[in-house]
């Protein structure tokens, strides 16, 4: 299998061959095999047939082949202000055959990325440069140069996340070295009072189900040897840094000095002081990646909340062009949901044959899914794989019934047995059954190995915006092999969110799942409008409005369940033209109307950063299919979509130096001047200057001097300067990290839950089957509570229906409270549950507010015998037979006892308390 940075392509072998494979042109199919390790599949320039070689294969002189070009080496710098991360990936070749190769080598990128820059020496002297160009051109004039015997380069997009890069020409016994720089924002979200930033680092397209896309082809083995190395520069306080797919080392900590260049901010001083804003990452015992590496950072959440916020930044090079960029948080677009929470709740499970080390684990998180529904809230279950199922013919609403209906069918009927991966007939007939008067949400699980993504993202967009917002699609991507193209695409076009964990084979992630739910409960939010205000006197009466172009043109399609990106690209005649600020206004179905007026904070420094995530945004759109001219279908633009999408493509390419669908880099060789120092030339990119890199700190107090950072720079993409160039003639105090004791031990494995969160989550499973459809938690008999849950738990039972409080009531508030008390570590698992036993007591308890704060006073006193609450290990029997097992909601005493299959993958004894 190849690893990082080129590309594994096989078929899963759990898998059938899909239909298209067999419909491949046999001269162009890829066998659905490994290449065997240290050897380089080439093909001659005249396409004779393939060639496999070895470091004894003897060929012509100057003759030259074409193949995959292992890299021997790859280095990962990743350096981040807060939630904006700048990669520079450098990989090392060496052509050890005599003969000139021409060599290709494929990478992933995070989606989204936005390249920076790109260059190539070739040893001793040369090196090669070049600019974007349009697609075609830019293949012809790479196609020329070598025929002419000169190296060139063309780095090209295959697909959203895949690019290649071609060298030819390469020189026999000649070592040569590539770097790539892009820059991309980091994945955000609110959790448990934290903030949590997630760094993906893809590292190999895993095997996946269908034809690859032209273009997509077998690398042969990966780099010899991997270094990655992160430097961290938080705004609050760091929480924890984790990996839960790879083993790291953390430093962390920092002393107060003033500070220049990031060099003198990363220095030692053994007499500074410790702090916890700033951290540096290491790869642990790795010398390849064979997975995505996952990194997620907490930090303290601000106490004044997340608020919209504007940047506005003048271009460097540019005459009068302007961008801006406006952060709008969750927290300001779920103002306007509706109060209407009737609609169907759809689950899209996946059961194909790459699923099988991952059933169990689904199997367990299912039991949260359909627990977690509310009381009377239609639902259904469909699976897919070659084929398509679903439990009912359309959605029942949540009784106990149909609960125990959903139960039985998911622990009788899930199994990897369905074939291949084909999502999109399962989502057209998962659709296609809802009431059109309703609205729906859907959830897919899926582990993402399909090629064909497009055409799901292409459904889903269209569904959602033909229902007007009324069906929405939420994805969770479990496993290695996960295409993230498309689980955060489906999330991006279907108006949800996506999360993705890699580590689902070894279960334990049913709270994520729970997670998605919750957010797919959430009412469905109105429209969005934005609106400029200009300073008095910069804009004068009677001239046309200022031109800019905006992503996305349609800001209703932003999803409320992540911190949104719109963007403003202004090419202004008069630079006069001011914008002091921009008016966000939503209405929502329910009649809510929000304006918030945002101030444009401008940048005291000129810069090219926020106008290529712009001009990356406007090029997505026309990709996907999200411009103005596809919005304005009864336009001019009708008459020729397709070419004026392509010409605009290319204008947008060419001029921001952004390699997309139509335009890619083309470069040929430079010889390097006198002193052999080599020129960095970023292809046509704008090369980063040697200016103060933090335009956002100068325009205020020093920051680092004991204070925190101002909350006004959390939202804007510090400059690429940041941390890699000199910041000559600006002086800050700063903080620069000690060689303080790591967070994490060097000898330290991937990040793993504590034995006490397992356990806590174990007996939190053990518990869920005793949680009716309605919210209440019930026991056969009363003398099983004392039994199964020691007597101190017995006792605060017995004290609440003390007051005259149905024992099934006095339960319920103790299990709240209970979770609330000893299990906050377990919140995101059991939340749902806590939601409908608060809602069950509401609905049937008149003084329920001061039962549970009489149950949560009573629990103070409760404490837990981690004695009593040890896992039985994996291979125990995953049963358990509880006398107190509910059966329905019309449970009566002497009724017969039920045997319940827990969904976890250990045995619980039950918990006893107090004991």
């Amino acid at each position: 299998m190849s690893i990082f940075p080129g590309i594994s392509f096989r078929y899963d072998p759990r898998e059938p061959f899909p239909p298209e494979f067999l419909q491949v042109d046999a001269g162009t199919a890829i066998a659905p095999h490994r290449h065997p390790p240290n050897r380089l599949l080439c093909r001659s320039a005249g396409g004779k047939p393939p060639i496999e070689t070895t470091s004894d294969t003897v060929w012509k002189e100057g003759e030259q082949v074409e193949g995959f070009l292992p890299p021997l080496s790859a280095a990962v710098k990743v350096q981040i202000v807060h939630d904006t991360a700048n990669f520079v990936i450098t990989h090392r070749f060496c052509n050890q055959s005599n003969v000139m190769l021409q060599g290709t080598y494929q990478f992933p990128l995070p989606l989204e990325a936005t390249v920076t820059g790109f260059n190539c020496r070739v040893e001793p002297n040369k090196i090669i440069r070049g600019e974007v160009k349009a697609k075609e051109d830019a293949r012809r004039d790479f196609e020329n140069a070598v025929q002419n015997g000169r190296i060139g380069g063309l780095l090209e997009q295959q697909t959203a996340d895949i690019f290649t890069t071609t060298l030819g020409n390469i020189p026999a016994n000649t070592k040569m070295r590539a770097e790539l720089s892009f820059v991309c924002l980091l994945k955000h979200r609110i959790q448990a009072n934290e903030e949590l930033f997630t760094l993906t680092l893809p590292t190999y397209i895993a095997p996946r189900y269908g034809a690859p896309p032209p273009g997509v082809k077998t690398s042969v083995e990966g780099p010899k040897s991997l270094s990655v190395q992160v430097d961290l520069l938080t705004t609050e306080k760091l929480v924890s840094i984790s990996s839960d797919t790879h083993a790291i080392a953390v430093e962390k900590g920092s002393g107060q000095r003033p500070c220049q260049r990031w060099e003198d901010f990363a220095s030692h001083d053994d007499e500074q002081v410790y702090d916890a804003r700033v951290a540096s990452i290491q790869l642990e015992g790795c010398t390849a990646l064979d997975r995505d590496l996952i990194l997620d950072v907490r930090t303290a959440l601000s106490s004044d909340g997340e608020v919209p916020h504007a940047c506005l930044e003048v271009h460097s090079t540019f005459k009068n062009h302007k961008a801006v960029m406006l952060t709008v948080p969750p927290e300001f677009m779920l103002q306007t949901e509706t109060t209407d929470r009737n609609g169907e709740v759809i689950f899209v499970a996946d059961r194909s044959g790459s699923m099988s080390d991952k059933m169990a684990s689904l199997k367990s998180a299912m039991m949260f899914f359909i627990n977690g529904i509310p009381y009377g809230r239609p639902f259904n279950i469909w699976c897919f794989g070659s084929s398509f199922t679903s439990m009912w013919t359309h959605s029942r609403p949540l009784s106990e019934e149909s609960k125990n209906e959903a139960t039985t069918y998911v622990q009788q009927q899930f199994d990897s047995n369905m074939g291949g991966t084909e999502i999109l007939s399962a989502l057209q007939a998962a659709t296609q059954s809802r009431n059109p008067h309703a609205e729906m949400d859907v959830i897919v699980l899926t582990d993402g190995e399909v090629w064909r993504a497009s055409d799901t993202i292409d459904f889903v967009k269209q569904t959602s915006q033909r229902s007007e917002g009324m069906v929405r699609f939420f994805s969770l991507g479990i496993g290695t092999a996960v295409s993230h193209e498309l689980v955060e695409g489906i999330a991006r076009a279907g108006g949800g969110y996506a999360d993705i964990i890699t580590s689902a084979s070894h279960g334990g992630w049913e709270d994520r799942t729970v997670a998605v739910l919750k957010a797919a409960l959430t009412g469905h939010i109105g429209s969005f409008q934005v609106e400029l205000s200009w300073k008095e006197g910069s804009v004068a009466d009677g001239l046309p409005a200022v031109e800019y172009e905006q992503s996305p043109i349609n800001p209703s399609t932003m999803s409320p369940f992540v911190r949104n990106r719109l963007y403003l690209l202004f090419d202004c005649e008069d630079a006069k033209n001011d914008l002091e600020a921009i008016i966000l206004k939503a209405s929502g179905s329910n009649g809510a109307q929000v304006t918030k007026r945002i101030n444009v904070i401008k940048l005291t420094q000129p810069d090219s950063t926020i106008h290529k995530l712009a001009a990356r945004a406007l090029l997505r759109d026309l990709e996907q299919g999200n411009s103005k001219f596809h919005a304005q279908k009864s336009s001019e633009y009708s008459l020729d979509l397709e070419q004026h999408v392509r010409n605009e493509a290319v204008k947008l390419g060419c001029k921001w130096s952004l390699v997309s669908m139509w335009t890619s880099l083309v470069a040929v060789e430079e010889v390097c001047d006198a002193d052999n120092e080599i020129k960095k030339h970023h292809l046509g990119i704008a090369t980063v200057s040697e200016k103060p890199w933090d335009q956002l700190f100068q325009s205020r107090k020093p920051l680092f001097a004991g204070a925190r950072l101002n909350r006004e720079i959390l939202y804007s993409p510090l400059s690429l300067r940041s941390f890699r160039k000199a910041a000559g003639g600006f002086n800050f105090k700063t903080r620069c990290a000690p060689a303080s004791p790591p967070l994490i031990p060097r000898s330290a494995s991937c990040t793993e839950k504590t034995t006490e969160v397992k356990v806590a989550e174990d007996f939190i499973r053990t518990i869920l089957p005793f949680q009716t459809a309605n919210g209440k938690f019930i026991f056969q008999q009363v003398v099983a509570i004392e039994k199964q849950l020691g007597p101190s738990f017995m006792n605060v039972v017995s004290e609440l229906a003390a007051e005259r409080v149905d024992v099934d009531k006095a339960v319920t508030a103790a299990f709240i409270a209970l979770l609330e008390k000893h299990f906050h570590n377990c919140q995101p698992l059991w939340q749902l549950m806590v939601r409908k036993a608060n809602e069950y007591l509401t609905a049937n308890c008149t003084e329920h507010g001061t039962l549970l704060q009489k149950a949560r006073d009573l629990v103070e006193s409760v404490e837990i015998a981690p004695g009593n609450m040890e896992s039985k290990g994996a291979d125990a029997d995953t049963s358990i037979e509880l006398e107190v097992a509910p059966v329905s909601q019309d449970v009566t005493p002497g009724s017969r006892r039920t045997q319940h299959q827990l969904p976890g993958p250990n045995r619980l004894e039950p918990a006893k308390f107090g004991m």
